[in-house]
């Protein structure tokens, strides 16, 4: 089996809009194994049926979320997420974010893929 060969990007995002200045994280904690995010975050679900907390925040198509490999259910190749198991990765295109409040600031955090083991 090929390691996963790219980055996987946006661990926690951080979201403050511009009138309330309210911080969101978005941590993935909760999004099923390679689903789709869409409407996780919007009070709907993601591919799978699991839904996060609803934030107004919708995700395009491109955006995934894995879990690593040595978490119950998961089978990411990754170690380092900020966050206890969860990130968004996309393979193609980009991972869209729509937040219809806009947002100030945005900080995301990077992990890259494990190294095979040898």
């Amino acid at each position: 089996m090929k390691p996963l060969n790219i980055c996987l990007l946006t661990a926690s995002l951080l979201c403050g809009a511009p009138a309330s200045a309210a911080v969101i994280v978005l941590d993935f904690e909760g999004a099923g194994n390679s689903a789709q995010l869409l409407n996780f975050y919007n009070g709907g679900t993601d591919s799978q049926g699991n839904s996060g907390t609803n934030h107004g925040i919708q995700f395009g198509s491109n955006a995934l979320s894995i879990i690593d490999a040595d978490a119950p259910g998961g089978t990411g190749n990754i170690a380092n997420e900020p966050s206890p198991s969860t990130v968004m990765f996309f393979l193609t295109g980009s991972a869209n974010l729509n937040y219809a409040p806009g947002f100030d600031t945005a900080s995301h955090f990077i992990t890259a893929p494990r190294q095979p083991r040898r």
